[in-house]
């Protein structure tokens, strides 16, 4: 999906394949979308250089991984007999990750209709179908508001 929501393209997989991998399937099965993409947002989960090369390659568009300042590698080189300095410290509570309230906002938009509730599809086609069917009614809303 795009910063604006609107839905590119879907695939939905079985729980145990692994993001990862499944994105990198996803990618190899599709085309570039448009020549006007330049960065795709993602979390932890899919940190991966093959995955970034291969979306350079295909859709012309890097992968930037967004995270909190606390998480990764906080190593850093110090010269002998010096304190190594504190990273940064994880605050209290529930803090925004830049850029991710984009997909949360759609997963919400999606929980408002009834069929995504309960997650009990047992055939991940018709799970496809589904939300592609919801994105269609969620852009076709916003095309005809009166505003």
């Amino acid at each position: 999906m795009d910063t604006l929501s609107l839905i590119w393209a879907c695939w939905v997989h079985s729980a145990p394949l692994q993001d990862r991998a499944a994105a990198r399937t996803f990618v190899a099965c599709t085309k570039r979308f448009s020549k006007r993409l330049r960065v795709v947002w993602a979390d932890l989960g899919y940190i991966s250089n093959p995955l970034d090369k291969m979306m350079r390659e295909r859709w012309g568009g890097g992968l930037e991984i967004k995270k909190h300042p606390w998480q990764g590698s906080q190593r850093v080189w110090v010269a002998s007999g010096q304190r190594a300095p504190r990273g940064p410290r994880k605050p209290k509570g529930f803090v925004v990750l830049p850029k991710r309230w984009v997909v949360e906002r759609t997963f919400a938009w999606l929980g408002w209709h009834r069929r995504h509730s309960k997650d009990d599809e047992h055939n991940p086609e018709s799970s496809e179908v589904f939300i592609l069917w919801s994105m269609t009614r969620n852009m076709l809303r916003r095309l005809t508001r009166n505003e």
